[in-house]
């Protein structure tokens, strides 16, 4: 998660907790209990700074999935600056940017496009990276 401004005194899985009961208020008492692990990323920054990422773990896929689900409409979150995104590995994220011209050209076309991991589907079907 990205956006979430940094204090001293705040307890930060607190705030994700918070955020993520917005997102799904039909789901507010299980938050407690399935967010196993919330934590900054980096080392501290000056206090005029961006603020640094969150990662968040969850201990169930139910919960993170319905998450993932509702963040990609959630109006709340564009509207306070935060952002949910997927932590990936390296090769994944050098995957995406080889694949990125084919996927905007395809969205440009209007065409159902998305990711999984690194990989990239147009309409349904997995493309491959350009050589």
């Amino acid at each position: 998660m990205y956006g979430v401004a940094e204090s001293e005194k705040k307890d930060v899985r607190a705030r994700v907790s918070e955020i993520c009961q917005d997102l799904l208020p039909e789901h507010k008492t299980k938050f407690a209990e399935t967010i196993d692990t919330v934590h900054r990323l980096g080392r501290k920054r000056p206090p005029d700074s961006k603020p640094r990422g969150i990662i968040i773990q969850f201990s169930t896929g139910l919960c993170r999935d319905a998450i993932w689900k509702e963040v990609k409409v959630a109006h709340t979150l564009r509207v306070n600056g935060l952002k949910f995104a997927e932590d990936l590995s390296k090769e994944d994220r050098e995957c995406r940017n080889r694949l990125w011209p084919l996927v905007e050209k395809a969205r440009r076309e209007c065409k159902a496009v998305h990711f999984v991991g690194g990989r990239a589907f147009i309409n349904g079907s997995e493309i491959n990276p350009p050589s």
